[in-house]
């Protein structure tokens, strides 16, 4: 009997402590299109509908920093607004005129937004529901993402504690339109430590057909669960939550299709062209945020948290230099062995 009682008192306690921990999570059957049903624990943070906006003057969104990305310039000037929200247009040109005095004349450009206005972050907040509802663009040679990113993502030793790229979608899939991609990266973006986890959701409905599509995030201290249109397509752990706040990021990125004809998730995404009938357009239409009370507890600062990058170098370089030693030794070995082989043949 005491045995019975202690059993089911101990599952009492685990359960207690998963609902404690998991109450917003679950919104798998309750979703309406909002991400809440307590009004009491979810609260909305940050609603922008750029339908309703000429600039992004008073908002918390700045345009992605202006400059080189890769092969594509990011410029404030490829943003416009229309009747269906901000639109960041993309197009190679010879007469390009940078209002800011950055870009060259001939290239490449597109751009994107951010809560983030170079090093100021205006909005960032960890754990919680994020969702965007965008047009893709249906052009090739290019791709639109909704991701979140934090400052010190670059650092190393924490997997993705202390903050990981979570990428909600990226939209290089335009030669299968059903299909999504969501990923995870995490310590830095080089070698040795750099990693990434990645899914490639087929949502059964096409994505490039021209209307709007809701991307959105669940990130609670246990996971993140990813959404399109309100069904879930991905859910990971990767490499460790992130426990850090994070700013949010909607760009558009183009490759050179001579050194790079690969998209994200490895797909093919051709070389890129001039539209004159919109195909190249992102439209964002909406972006809305709502924080869970509940994991207000869980939440860490960035201090928290010591980047491990010197000492992993100097665990690298010993490395290195005790592996160098070692075939140091070998060579050495190998020659004293057949000086002795040539002098016993002597």
């Amino acid at each position: 009997m005491k045995k019975t009682f202690f059993i089911i008192t101990a599952v009492a306690l685990i359960a207690t402590v998963a609902l404690g921990l998991c109450a917003c999570s679950d919104l798998s059957d309750v979703y309406d299109g909002t991400p809440y049903t307590d009004p009491d624990s979810w609260r909305l943070t940050l609603h922008t509908d750029f339908t309703a906006l000429d600039s992004l003057d008073g908002t918390v969104w700045a345009p992605s920093p202006h400059g080189l990305r890769k092969y594509e310039y990011w410029c404030a000037d490829m943003i416009e607004f229309g009747d269906e929200g901000l639109i960041v247009k993309s197009v190679r040109e010879d007469d390009h005129k940078c209002s800011a005095g950055i870009c060259p004349q001939s290239g490449v450009f597109t751009s994107g937004i951010e809560t983030r206005d170079g090093d100021e972050v205006l909005f960032e907040q960890a754990y919680g529901y994020f969702e965007a509802t965008v047009k893709v663009p249906l052009g090739t040679g290019m791709w639109s993402a909704f991701w979140l990113q934090s400052n010190n993502v670059g650092n190393i030793g924490n997997g993705g504690k202390d903050g990981a790229e979570i990428d909600v979608y990226e939209s290089s899939f335009l030669s299968d339109p059903t299909k999504t991609g969501s990923a995870i990266h995490v310590d830095a973006y080089s070698a040795p430590w750099y990693s990434y986890g990645d899914h490639v959701a087929d949502t059964g409905k096409d994505l490039y057909d021209g209307r709007f599509h809701t991307y959105a995030v669940l990130w609670t201290p246990d996971a993140y669960i990813f959404y399109v249109d309100g069904e879930e397509t991905w859910r990971t752990d990767y490499r460790g939550v992130s426990t850090v706040p994070e700013f949010l990021r909607l760009t558009v990125e183009i490759r050179d299709p001579e050194y790079a004809v690969y998209g994200p998730y490895g797909q093919k995404i051709g070389a890129f062209e001039n539209a004159d009938d919109g195909a190249n357009d992102f439209v964002i239409k909406d972006v809305k945020v709502f924080a869970c009370d509940d994991f207000a507890p869980y939440v860490n600062s960035v201090q928290d948290f010591d980047d491990k990058k010197g000492a992993y170098t100097a665990a690298a370089v010993c490395g290195a230099i005790a592996v160098a030693a070692v075939i140091c030794a070998i060579a050495t070995l190998i020659v004293v062995l057949r000086r002795k082989k040539r002098t016993l043949q002597k």
